[in-house]
């Protein structure tokens, strides 16, 4: 894009992301990796084993569910 005329800002818009990290590709000859990043889990992972079980029982709504969570202590 950089090649064909365009600015950074126009490559950042169309991309989005943000103007310095548009700016670090272009500066950098070879293709850019991202970086790894370790996962964080999910509020839900406490949770997940109760679930899965109420799942495999066919649990009719999200709401009865969601209710039974918030009763063991899920915010």
């Amino acid at each position: 894009m950089q090649g064909v005329g365009c600015s950074t800002r126009e490559i950042d818009l169309r991309w989005r992301i943000a103007w310095n990290t548009a700016r670090r590709y272009l500066k950098t000859p070879e293709p850019v990796k991202p970086k790894s990043r370790q996962s964080r889990g999910s509020k839900l992972d406490p949770y997940l084993e109760n679930v899965d079980r109420r799942m495999a029982e066919w649990l009719e709504t999200w709401e009865v569910l969601c209710r039974e969570l918030q009763g063991l202590g899920y915010q």
